[in-house]
């Protein structure tokens, strides 16, 4: 099977590097274009002890500051002939990524795991298990 478009998630982690390398060797073995994305980390909507953040924070400009954040590691990783588009999603991204490789009509969607088990995956869950349960395409986790 060959891969024409790849959604590759990135969460700044310490394994970021490793993705955007897996990503551009998997784009240039299958002449694939590659979508960046990143996910806000604000909820746009909190209603922690009952009121919402949200008035107290610009989004857009927290969308563009995680855009240029992106852009700039698409530009380390030697990545900016491959990488047609950079997106920014919303809070939820074990649900936004799936929903972003459809929408964008992508065949894959590569991304990272943190490894968390017992109670911190428990608590904290796993982005990566969830968009492997909700992903229309295959999924290639990064270790």
């Amino acid at each position: 099977m060959a891969f024409k478009r790849i959604l590759v998630a990135i969460d700044f982690s310490d394994i970021m590097d490793r993705i955007l390398s897996t990503a551009k060797s998997v784009a240039e073995t299958n002449g694939a274009e590659i979508l960046c994305c990143t996910a806000l980390e604000i909820p746009p909507e909190n209603t922690l002890l009952g009121g919402s953040l949200k008035p107290l924070i610009d989004l857009e400009a927290e969308r563009e500051k995680a855009r240029k954040k992106l852009e700039k590691a698409v530009a380390d990783a030697g990545l900016t002939g491959l990488c047609s588009r950079i997106l920014v999603l919303d809070y939820l991204p074990g649900d936004e990524i799936p929903e972003a490789a459809a929408r964008e009509k992508c065949d894959l969607i590569l991304l990272g795991t943190h490894g968390r088990s017992g109670l911190k995956h428990f608590v904290v869950g796993s982005v990566a298990e969830r968009v492997l349960r909700g992903s229309p395409v295959p999924v290639l986790v990064v270790k």
